[in-house]
């Protein structure tokens, strides 16, 4: 398989020619803005061809997502676009994400238990909800007895568009082990990926008091079934998120410390059901003053000053040696940079001290916590 070229996205763009270039038995014209797809087969001896014509150049992060959500739900088999789930949010990111590629037919269909226990309301509503969300008809609904949430297939006939998004994803992923991509479009590629076949899972220790309670790990889990494809996002988690999973069988679990946990929030990279997880583990380390208590309150006091460990132990209300230890994890996790500089504040003798001052990164995630829920910023004005 050919390597895409990295100069591929410019300026947040795609160029879908050097895909679509690649496709078997598939005729490319390219056009200014334009790509036209032909193919020809013949049946008994009539020749017969069908065409596509789609945008050349597409939004990188919408076409991102879309291959995120083709690779964990989506037909795999090259004969038609079809993407299968129970949630309609995500059906509307898969067809908005195809209507940047110029697609606008889609066909639409539901199953459903029909049992007394479920009952037709609940159908009705969610049936409401995908309309409204992705503004496409349901066109039938089909009798699954296992189905007791409302599962919707969106589907798009077409052949060749359907090779040209299994190609675009294995070639994405390629350059994407291997380092070549922006990390923001990796990251709307994971989270599509994550949306579809990932969960995030948030174990605690018990205990009778809510104020003492602990978090025992954080862990994502995602199912891939595919040697290479599964390899590849391994890589991926570990190059980009610092995530190293481990494969048991189709399943492929890591552990997120609250660094990482946080730098998934800042990269959006968490699925919207999963969210309150990682949030509730910020907000245990919050309310034991962990890392983002400290981030919190050095920005808080020193947000674009340098200060010195003894400003810091003041501000964090803790002994300056024990300070200078968490500053130094501090830096070496890139949530502060330090200089050395004379600093005499009695006018007598040129000791030579350490000065910190915080990064952009950890003004991201300042300014991250502080867009938390509000029950986050209570623990915030708690202390």
């Amino acid at each position: 398989m050919k390597a895409m070229p990295t100069s591929l996205i410019t300026e947040g763009k795609i160029d879908l020619l050097v895909i679509a270039r690649g496709l078997p038995r598939v005729e490319v014209e390219a056009r200014d803005e334009v790509l036209v797809l032909t193919r020809k087969w013949r049946v008994r001896g009539i020749e017969r061809f069908h065409t596509t014509v789609i945008k050349r150049f597409v939004n990188a992060a919408k076409l991102a997502i879309l291959l995120g959500l083709q690779r964990s739900e989506g037909l795999k088999d090259g004969t038609r676009v079809r993407f299968t789930n129970t949630d309609p949010r995500l059906h509307q990111m898969f067809i908005e994400s195809l209507k940047e590629l110029g697609i606008n037919d889609f066909s639409v269909h539901a199953y459903y238990c029909y049992c007394e226990r479920c009952g037709l309301k609940k159908l009705k509503d969610v049936i409401k909800e995908f309309k409204k969300l992705t503004e496409v008809e349901v066109k039938a609904i089909y009798i699954n007895k296992y189905a007791h949430k409302v599962v919707f297939q969106t589907d798009v006939n077409d052949r060749m568009l359907a090779m040209l998004l299994i190609r675009a994803e294995e070639l994405l992923r390629e350059l994407a082990a291997k380092g070549l991509l922006p990390r923001e479009i990796v990251a709307k590629y994971v989270l599509g990926s994550l949306e579809g076949d990932g969960c995030i899972e948030l174990r605690l220790k018990k205990s009778m008091n809510k104020d003492s309670e602990k978090a025992d790990g954080l862990f994502l889990r995602i199912s891939e079934r595919n040697t290479e494809a599964a390899a590849d996002l391994k890589e991926i988690f570990r190059r980009y998120f610092g995530i190293q999973l481990h494969s048991y069988g189709y399943d492929h679990i890591g552990s997120i410390n609250l660094q990482r946990a946080l730098m998934m929030l800042n990269d959006d990279i968490i699925p919207l059901r999963h969210k309150n997880k990682v949030v509730t583990r910020v907000m245990l380390a919050f309310r034991r003053k962990g890392l983002p208590w400290i981030l919190v309150q050095l920005a808080k006091n020193h947000r674009d000053n340098w200060f010195t460990a003894r400003e810091a132990s003041k501000v964090l209300g803790k002994r300056c040696n024990h300070v200078r230890e968490k500053l130094a994890a501090l830096e070496k996790d890139g949530f502060l940079t330090s200089i050395k500089c004379k600093f005499s504040p009695n006018g007598k003798g040129t000791p030579i001290r350490r000065i910190y001052r915080l990064t952009e990164k950890a003004m991201q995630i300042e300014s991250l916590l502080s867009s938390l829920p509000p029950n986050f910023s209570f623990f915030r004005k708690s202390y």
